[in-house]
């Protein structure tokens, strides 16, 4: 059995408008197997990561205690591989054909794949959740189909360098407990356009309507200089920040990076304030000429994620 649904990522804010933690989730549109006398309405199967399971979930029980909503907190079952890229070829091919298993003649792979829409590179692609016992020949299989679309094997330092690329925040680099989503862009992540009320929305709301102090921006450099992060962000002459995260952008054939930065005056950092100053990256005691941008120089309109190459 095959279910699809679409991933989403919200940020936990706590009521000071601090991110508590960024979590990936989808509806769960058809669920079978639950016990007799479960609550009617939409449910949620979210995925944090190990370090912070504990962290979610008293942060979820903490917020809706009128109306609990945390059902089961376990060991997740499944495992999870993720199809960047080729997903559009491999879709139709493959991945919903075989996983939802549609000819009962056909013997499945295995009982239940579910395919979400979700993209960590800026890539089409979707993130499979396999039970533990059938990852190996759904993985094979995956691979076989993909090979002719020159399928390969990706390890986590061409992840780090893509998701930069994109501009795709890192929980604990780019985002922190004592970041904003405000701060870090990610307003879209709250609903402060609807009346919807969440924990930290007046905090939010009065952050924007004060000014951010602080605000994350991106940065590529020209020249071919490793960049991991702390190093010193200059704007005219002036310390304004440092280094979060950085890496190498073989798309864009640069050094990107993102920091946090202040107006030295203690005025709220505006866009133009982003947009009309010089910067410069500090490495071991080196500048480095650098560029601000407030959107990701990489596929800034996300035709890429919508397949459209």
């Amino acid at each position: 059995m095959g279910t699809c649904s679409g991933g989403a990522t919200r940020c936990l804010i706590r009521p000071l408008a601090a991110v508590s933690a960024r979590r990936a989730g989808s509806i769960l549109h058809t669920v079978e197997g639950l016990e007799p006398g479960t609550v009617p309405g939409t449910q949620w199967d979210v995925w944090p990561s190990h370090s912070q399971a504990l962290s979610s979930a008293h942060y979820l029980d903490e917020g809706v205690e009128a109306d609990p909503c945390l059902e089961e907190m376990r060991t997740s079952p499944n495992s999870a591989a993720s199809v960047e890229k080729h997903a559009r070829r491999l879709e139709n091919q493959w991945l919903c054909e075989r996983a939802q298993a549609r000819d009962p003649r056909t013997p499945p792979l295995c009982r239940e794949v579910r395919a979400i829409r979700l993209s960590f590179v800026g890539e089409m692609g979707w993130e499979l959740h396999i039970p533990r016992t059938s990852c190996v020949p759904v993985y094979r299989a995956v691979m076989a189909a993909g090979a002719k679309h020159g399928l390969i094997n990706a390890g986590y330092r061409a992840i780090d360098s893509l998701s930069i690329e994109k501009g795709y925040r890192h929980w604990h680099a780019d985002l922190r407990s004592d970041d904003s989503p405000l701060e870090a862009g990610l307003a879209f992540t709250c609903k402060l356009r609807s009346a919807v009320p969440f924990l930290g929305r007046e905090a939010l709301e009065k952050q924007r309507a004060t000014g951010l102090r602080r605000r994350l921006v991106c940065f590529t450099v020209g020249e071919k200089v490793p960049m991991f992060g702390l190093e010193a962000i200059w704007r005219d002459g002036q310390v304004v920040g440092h280094v979060r995260r950085a890496d190498f952008g073989f798309t864009i054939d640069k050094t990107i990076a993102y920091g946090y930065i202040r107006d030295p005056s203690g005025e709220p950092v505006s866009l133009d304030f982003v947009k009309s100053g010089d910067y410069a990256l500090e490495r071991m005691g080196v500048t480095y000429a650098a560029q601000a941008h407030l959107r990701s120089p990489f596929d800034p309109d996300n035709k890429r994620v919508k397949g459209i190459y």
